[in-house]
């Protein structure tokens, strides 16, 4: 569902400005700041009031239509969301660059575009597309901010990273990143796959505290990018080959840390006969995918009926529910909801 001059949230083109009470749903700390932290137990069926803020819209600095936003926040508390400044058009195949925008006060006002990966690869149709930012909170690395994607679109071109070390005011020159592949691939596979989008994550408890974790979906294959240093080097952990077939078809990707430790991956379903979310589970921080009910490795979420699109997870602190972000009409990109649950099974609305 595309319309020019419409605005993005994730994948929903719509006429409306992007707002951060639905938009960044891909960030931890910007949906517990909006949401109030959800109460106790006692009150969690109780609406809470969300507060918006205009974030991106249609026309600002000379850019038709901002898509693809992911969010983080900082070391430092800044709240930055990315997104794919379309140039002339919402449409996948036309010009369009990275940047980011600021807040340093908890989403109230938004800083200017910030370029992060510009228009400038040289092969033709290759647009800097689905940002993956991550936030360094532990270790050695702290404060920085990390950005992960593809630079083209279409094709396969190893992915690329951007950092900032000034909380998001500047970022570097793209390059590429640094992936020991090991022997958990295909002889010959490189990832030139889709990451993310929306955001990764870096694990808060076990012994890998401050492991970052990135999914990648490329060729039939859902795959885990880890670093334990801070984002420099990144190995190859879980991989699943998950074969298309008439109930999945595996694309776009967020993962979230549980509150028992696991890891949970949520996947865009393109089968022709489900819409039903494709889920994986992780119990060793990342390195290998847990057997799943519905096949090898996977589980289908059958609560999560919704049309086919990206959708974002994340785990609020204090009880550790997890929740789902995305549009909920079954057939259209619309109706953006949340979904929640104590483990990422019997979700409820």
């Amino acid at each position: 569902m595309r319309r020019k001059g419409g605005i993005a949230l994730g994948n929903i083109v719509v006429r409306r400005p992007i707002v951060a009470a639905v938009s960044l749903a891909a960030a931890q700390s910007i949906l517990v700041f909006f949401l109030g932290g959800c109460g106790s137990d006692g009150d969690q069926d109780r609406p809470v009031p969300l507060t918006r803020s205009t974030i991106f819209a249609a026309g600002d600095e000379g850019i038709d239509t901002y898509r693809i936003p992911g969010a983080v926040r900082s070391a430092r508390g800044t709240l930055i969301v990315f997104a794919e400044a379309r140039v002339v058009s919402p449409l996948d195949h036309d010009p369009h660059f990275l940047v980011a925008r600021r807040s340093t006060d908890r989403g109230r006002s938004w800083s200017g575009n910030i370029p992060v990966a510009p228009l400038d690869v040289p092969e033709a149709g290759c647009y800097p597309s689905d940002p993956v930012p991550l936030a360094v909170h532990r270790g050695a690395e702290r404060g920085r901010l990390l950005v992960i994607f593809r630079p083209c679109r279409f094709g396969s071109f190893p992915l690329r990273i951007a950092r900032s070390v000034d909380d998001g005011r500047t970022w570097s020159v793209p390059e590429e990143v640094d992936i020991d592949y090991g022997d958990k691939l295909p002889e010959g596979f490189r990832l030139g796959g889709l990451p993310g989008p929306a955001h990764g994550i870096e694990l808060r408890g076990g012994e890998h505290a401050g492991r970052l974790v990135v999914v990648v979906t490329s060729r039939a294959h859902s795959i885990l990018l880890l670093s334990d240093d801070g984002g420099w080097r990144w190995g190859v952990g879980a991989v699943a080959h998950v074969p298309d077939s008439r109930t999945v078809d595996i694309g776009e990707s967020t993962v979230a840390e549980l509150a028992d430790g696991s890891l949970l991956v949520s996947s865009r379903n393109g089968a022709a006969a489900s819409n039903a979310r494709v889920q994986l589970r992780s119990f060793d921080a990342g390195e290998s995918y847990a057997p799943g009910v519905d096949g090898d490795f996977i589980d289908l979420a059958t609560e999560l009926a919704i049309p086919e699109v990206e959708g974002t997870l994340l785990t609020l602190p204090g009880d550790g529910r997890v929740v789902f972000s995305s549009p909920s009409d079954r057939l259209y990109r619309r109706g953006v909801r949340l979904w929640w649950s104590p483990d990422g099974s019997d979700w409820q609305p």
